[in-house]
């Protein structure tokens, strides 16, 4: 395992997914129960959880991780765990170079 495997551009563009699936999510639970928002367990504990998930999901969905992770079955959960983490952050990142 290498720590060039967390910063390629598949990555990246991972994380962005993630990112937008999250916030398309979001968006169209706020569109269809109004009063969602005001919800502590959705706020507190589905929100912050979802990228998680859906990095997870992602992982066995077949988008190609990199090879140290895709031999062991803990270290895919974990990548797609991690890459689900960094989704903000990479967006962030990558959000004054694009216009959204």
């Amino acid at each position: 395992m290498d720590i060039n495997d967390f910063f390629q551009l598949s990555n990246l563009v991972f994380c962005i997914v993630i990112y937008l699936l999250t916030h398309g999510f979001r968006k169209l639970i706020s569109q269809f129960i109004p009063k969602i928002d005001s919800n502590n367990i959705y706020i507190n504990i589905i929100i912050p959880t979802l990228p998680i998930i859906f990095g997870i999901a992602g992982v066995f969905s077949g988008y190609p991780i990199p090879t140290s992770f895709s031999t062991i079955f803990a270290a895919k959960i974990f990548w797609g765990a991690f890459c689900g983490l960094l989704s903000g952050h990479a967006f962030k990142i990558i959000k004054p170079f694009v216009k959204i």
